[in-house]
């Protein structure tokens, strides 16, 4: 598979679990512009560490014909009220790695959600494939900010529909206690939604945090448009390829299927690490709170030696959730390597330096018979604040990253940066 230009279709969420974060300065995002030849220009950034503070969330609503299912709030540890009103929507992840839209066995039960008789989907997770429940028909409504409240309304109240008879996915899996704790439900809003919305991401939530802020906080300010609008202010525009690798033909499969759409892969990143580097496709994942590279890649770049094992010492380790996993939570090794190179629109390139990324291979059969293996995720660790540490409890690094804006545009194709201003 050359330089991994042919991947994607995952439905799988990743979650860094870690003790409270404790008081540090954060460190500032730096960059600097020099030219390469007569035309290209590239970008050096650094300040991003191993994983995001925080991951897009946003709240949907669930309608069958013209009812808007309601459930009651599920118990919280965390709410010191004891705020357990009656909810008429849920919280799920915006997550452009997911091929479809997920519920957690627990909210479709809360929320009445029905089941199509004996439907059955195998999807690939970050920890191999797993079988998910197909669910009946709904539409998913979101709160969409270029919808126009009419008389009466509270434009903060309104809910748009994004996709009509939409088929969840619906997990088998009962999730790690400590990983419900941190992410809570595993609900996901995919590509199905994302291809027709402009989805902008505001940092500034994530930035200046403080103890267990740091960890128990809403995540990024989220602000979805219609595909009709445009992103604004964008110092990086980069192009992204849509790839479709579900797996609509599993033998196994049975029933209706759920809701699928493609992924959008980044073309051609160049890794560097020392003297080597290695270029290939990496998947655009908003549900990975970091960074993954394949064993092939991490070979290529002298991390580990031909037999898999390691050239040299992890230099941190990182504790992973997600789909496939049966609801456990894994170890990555996890290293800092030179720099990531990406290409952007106008003869421009953009670097990041010393980027933090784990090593673990995500791999699937497709409806063909070949196996492929992601090369590359590029996490939110790369375009949110972040830190560095975590698995001990005690981050030694926060960071507030490098963007003022993130933009992704489903229906266009592509991923819009906005540098941070220089302070």
């Amino acid at each position: 598979m050359a330089a991994a230009r042919r991947l994607s279709r995952w439905t799988w969420h990743t979650i860094a679990l870690a003790a409270a974060l404790i008081a540090f300065a954060p460190l500032p995002a730096l960059a600097q512009e020099t030219s390469t030849g007569a035309k290209q220009r590239i970008t050096y950034l650094t300040g991003t560490e191993e994983v995001a503070l925080g991951q897009p969330r946003v709240q949907i609503q669930l309608r069958q014909g013209e009812r808007i299912l309601s459930a009651e709030a599920p118990f919280n540890p965390l709410d010191l009220e004891g705020d357990n009103r009656r909810q008429t929507s849920l919280t799920a992840y915006l997550d452009t790695g997911a091929s479809g839209c997920v519920l957690s066995a627990a909210a479709a039960d809360r929320f009445g959600v029905q089941r199509e008789p004996e439907a059955a989907f195998h999807e690939v997770g970050l920890h191999g494939a797993t079988l998910v429940d197909v669910a009946k028909p709904l539409d998913i409504l979101m709160q969409v900010s270029s919808s126009k409240p009419r008389k009466g309304e509270d434009a903060r109240d309104l809910f748009a529909p994004v996709l009509k008879a939409a088929r969840f996915q619906i997990s088998r899996e009962k999730p790690d206690p400590l990983l419900q704790l941190a992410g809570g439900e595993m609900n996901i809003v995919g590509m199905p939604v994302i291809r027709s919305l402009l989805v902008e991401i505001d940092p500034a939530p994530l930035r200046g945090l403080r103890g267990e802020t740091a960890l128990l906080n809403d995540g990024p300010r989220m602000v979805l448009h219609d595909k009709g609008s445009r992103m604004s202010n964008v110092d990086f525009t980069i192009s992204l390829e849509p790839i479709d690798f579900s797996r609509r033909k599993h033998p196994d499969n049975n029933g209706p299927l759920p809701s699928l759409a493609t992924n959008p892969v980044v073309p051609a990143v160049q890794s560097s690490a020392g003297s080597a580097s290695f270029t290939c496709d990496w998947l655009l994942d908003t549900g990975a709170a970091a960074s993954i590279i394949s064993t092939r890649h991490a070979t290529a770049l002298g991390l580990l030696n031909a037999d898999g094992t390691p050239a040299r010492p992890p230099d941190f380790t990182l504790p992973l959730g997600g789909v496939g996993g049966g609801g456990t939570v894994r170890s990555a090794p996890g290293y800092v390597i030179d720099g990531l190179r990406i290409k952007a629109r106008n003869d421009r390139l953009l670097e990041l330096r010393r980027v933090h990324i784990i090593v673990r291979d995500i791999s699937t059969t497709l409806d063909d018979g070949r196996t492929i293996t992601l090369d590359g995720v590029l996490g939110m660790n790369l375009l949110l604040p972040s830190a560095s540490g975590v698995t001990d409890g005690v981050p030694d690094k926060l960071s507030d990253g490098p963007f003022d804006r993130i933009w992704i545009d489903g229906g266009r194709n592509t991923l819009g940066l906005t540098l941070k201003a220089a302070r």
